[in-house]
């Protein structure tokens, strides 16, 4: 294999190009049903800085919905010239040549100028629950891809396989860290307004 890497069992590498363009949609998959969630909540609020946070959220969305298809493809390329050789072999068990993902399309998410208050309690608490179960997913998801990238080096040597290890810890893991940090945000900034609103509301006896 070109750039200095060996492959040393083609039927692993084949399973990790599966199981890394599984992750790849599956957190794509997730990341847009966080955009809706977030979609709807930035709808419903008007709450001085909580469109600065959206904002943050949208840009940390794209960096990780960008990262995840690069680290996807930079495994997939870097095998290629394997799968090439092997694939006619491997065939009937269900490899493919290309495990590369398309590009990302970039998402914009609306927010409101903060000119009024405005709490909804039980929508809004609502939104950011499942905003939190979603939040729990792309954990999740995030540390299997990470889980995928380590598993390499069972079958995978040589300086081109390091450096391409090294690049997703330090270039995409930290990326993905932003996107769970700004998303917890949201959801603790949120919840507070809804407990502040509910207490605002017992207080005046409605």
């Amino acid at each position: 294999m070109s750039g200095g890497s060996i492959i040393l069992e083609p039927r692993q590498m084949f399973q990790t190009l599966q199981d890394m363009e599984k992750a790849t949609q599956d957190i794509l998959k997730l990341i847009q049903e966080v955009t809706e969630i977030l979609e709807a909540v930035s709808v419903l609020t008007f709450a001085f800085g909580f469109g600065q946070l959206i904002k943050l959220a949208e840009q940390a969305i794209n960096q990780v919905g960008n990262a995840v298809v690069a680290a996807n493809n930079a495994f997939n390329s870097a095998c290629r010239d394997v799968v090439n050789q092997l694939v006619e072999k491997f065939a009937p068990e269900g490899a493919k040549a290309d495990y590369g993902s398309p590009p990302f399309i970039e998402i914009t998410i609306k927010i409101q100028v903060a000119d009024r208050a405005q709490i909804l309690p039980s929508v809004m608490r609502s939104h950011f629950d499942q905003n939190q179960q979603k939040n729990t997913q792309v954990q999740h998801k995030t540390n299997d891809m990470r889980d995928i990238y380590r598993q390499t080096s069972n079958f995978w040597i040589g300086s081109s396989a390091d450096k391409t290890r090294s690049s997703f810890e330090s270039k995409i893991v930290p990326q993905f860290e932003d996107l769970l940090s700004v998303l917890q945000q949201i959801v603790s900034l949120g919840l507070d307004w809804v407990e502040d609103a509910v207490k605002f509301e017992a207080s005046l006896g409605v």
